[in-house]
């Protein structure tokens, strides 16, 4: 699933793990786009693209979004 993203619906805390008893990393914000690198149950393991890090986020909070879409915004902003 390359290239696969998903943007945060509603803040979001996200995990060392695919549990809600995983440890808070961090707290993703409304609007955030994070690219997928793999999925558990109703958990996706995501990356942030600015800061390269790693955790998990319930599927609950989030929604696919097209690729082509994230490359267009990353271009705009830099």
């Amino acid at each position: 699933r390359e290239g696969e993203w998903v943007e945060v619906l509603d803040a979001v805390n996200m995990r060392s793990g695919a549990s809600s008893s995983d440890p808070v990393i961090k707290v993703q914000l409304e609007g955030k786009r994070l690219r997928v690198a793999s999925r558990e149950g109703g958990w996706f393991e995501v990356i942030d693209p600015k800061t390269e890090g790693t955790g998990w986020v319930y599927e609950r909070y989030v929604k696919p979004i097209e690729a082509e879409t994230k490359q267009a915004d990353l271009v705009e902003k830099r």
